[in-house]
């Protein structure tokens, strides 16, 4: 496997681990939600929906500076 396919399999499986941490954000949301629509608002619980999306975009960056330098190294090789 050359530098460009690996560079390119990284980005591909982080955007992959992006979209399943955001899904499992969302479903934590919910679960949320559902807790403080049926028992009540409890202080102890914090809202933390705004750090569990932080997970996700800093993978679908980093996916997409895989396949950045990917498409660098084909531009490189051409050269």
């Amino acid at each position: 496997m050359s530098k460009r396919q690996f560079y390119l399999f990284l980005g591909s499986l982080w955007i992959c681990f992006s979209s399943l941490t955001f899904v499992l954000a969302l479903i934590a949301r919910f679960i949320y939600w559902s807790v403080q629509t049926r028992i009540g608002p409890y202080s102890y619980l914090p809202d933390s929906f705004s750090l569990l999306l932080i997970i996700p975009v800093l993978l679908f960056i980093s996916g997409l500076i895989f396949i950045i330098l990917s498409c660098l190294k084909i531009s490189k090789e051409e050269a």
